[in-house]
């Protein structure tokens, strides 16, 4: 009679143990899949690594008073983000790894001398979808140099991290959306007797392209494209300046939606303006800029394999 208990004890246990497995072979992964929609969102466990390589290039020209200025620049940055948190919001440790930038204008060929910025360290915030929401300094930083003499401004800038931002629905692979923006900013100064109000608007055109192999993951590859204009005006005392322009940009992005990770990011921007001065300076000039920008993720160290 006990022995019988007993194997009726074990079968129950292992029943109970089959229907476990089989619920949780069943449970739907956090990232979706192809009939549900992808849920895209970055992810990833306390102390996971991942080393970027972000390169931009760009031209601008500028038209002022009959006379062409043009200017070419380039960078290279490379950086690692060490993971210390990850919930409803992730933070990094950011690692300066390399970083260079240099421009040529109408003084020649200028560079910027970061040299005391490498190796040092500051913390990153970013929402599950890739917004940016704060860098703070953890080593001192100090301010990036042309020749002798340090760049104004805020060192931190220099190693800000800007991310793809996911969609926050589903997707499915074909789908194809678009997303308008509309942002306006006002800016008033007592002191200078000053007013600012700049409108932006953009429509941007997602297209969810299919899953591909990319660098050694399975990816999701999207493409963005994306139109915009810009108005914008200051009055200051007796001068006014009034700046209007348009431009377009294209990206394509790989996401590692099982890692919960960008894999590369590839984005190219055109825009063309032109402002008009009034008051004191009466005049017109017109400005072109394009640039290009690359990231990849370079390497990838899992904190648990």
């Amino acid at each position: 009679m006990r022995r019988f208990f007993c194997c009726q004890k074990g079968g129950m246990f292992l029943i109970i143990g089959l229907i476990g497995l089989s619920c949780a072979a069943q449970r739907a992964a956090i990232w979706g899949d192809a009939t549900s929609g992808y849920r895209l969102s970055y992810r990833s466990r306390v102390g996971d690594i991942f080393v970027y390589e972000r390169i931009l290039s760009g031209t601008d020209a500028t038209e002022h008073m009959g006379q062409l200025f043009e200017a070419t620049s380039s960078s290279k940055y490379v950086f690692q983000l060490q993971s210390e948190r990850s919930d409803s919001l992730l933070s990094f440790v950011l690692t300066v790894d390399t970083i260079r930038y240099s421009f040529d204008g109408p003084r020649g060929t200028q560079t910027i001398d970061f040299g005391d910025i490498q190796g040092k360290k500051v913390r990153v915030t970013i929402t599950p979808t890739g917004e940016a929401r704060e860098i703070v300094p953890i080593d001192s930083l100090p301010m990036p140099k042309i020749g002798d003499q340090p760049i104004g401004g805020d060192s931190k800038g220099w190693l800000a991290v800007q991310f793809f931002n996911v969609p926050k629905k589903p997707i499915k692979i074909g789908e194809q959306w678009t997303e308008t923006k509309l942002d306006t900013i006002t800016h008033t100064d007592t002191t200078r007797q000053s007013s600012q109000i700049s409108i932006n608007k953009s429509q941007s055109t997602y297209t969810v392209l299919g899953e591909e192999m990319k660098m050694g993951f399975r990816c999701l590859h999207l493409l963005v494209e994306t139109t915009r204009s810009l108005q914008s005006s200051e009055k200051a005392k007796d001068n006014e300046t009034n700046s209007e322009g348009e431009g377009e940009t294209k990206s394509e992005a790989w996401f590692a939606y099982n890692e919960g990770m960008l894999v590369a990011f590839d984005s190219s921007d055109f825009y063309e303006g032109t402002t008009a001065y009034s008051g004191s300076r009466n005049m017109t000039s017109a400005n072109t800029t394009e640039s290009k920008l690359s990231l990849r993720l370079i390497k990838y160290q899992p904190a648990h394999k």
